[in-house]
């Protein structure tokens, strides 16, 4: 449905859609709420050895990379690897 009104100093459009959602699984959890809050944590010290830059270069920014990784997953709880071996860890 539209609707368009015009007069001579502006233009009205109301435009009425209707959205349906699409209930399609993308990302289940598949992360156990322990495993989240050790990911969560090892991406802080992660964070923290970057930060201070502890380690030699490459490691440095492995480090970068793994709290990435690993803070995304926490924070999501969804990990492909788990998700790809069809393994579960929730409880």
């Amino acid at each position: 449905m539209a609707v368009v009104a015009i007069n001579q100093t502006s233009v009205l459009v109301i435009i009425n859609i209707e959205v349906k959602p699409l209930n399609i699984p993308i990302m289940k959890t598949n992360v156990s709420s322990t495993d989240r809050f050790i990911r969560i944590m090892m991406s802080i010290l992660l964070f923290a050895l970057f930060g201070f830059k502890v380690l030699p270069e490459f490691w440095h920014y492995t480090s970068l990379l793994g709290a990435i990784i690993l803070g995304a997953t926490g924070i999501v709880g969804f990990c492909p690897l788990v998700a790809l071996f069809k393994m579960t860890q929730k409880e």
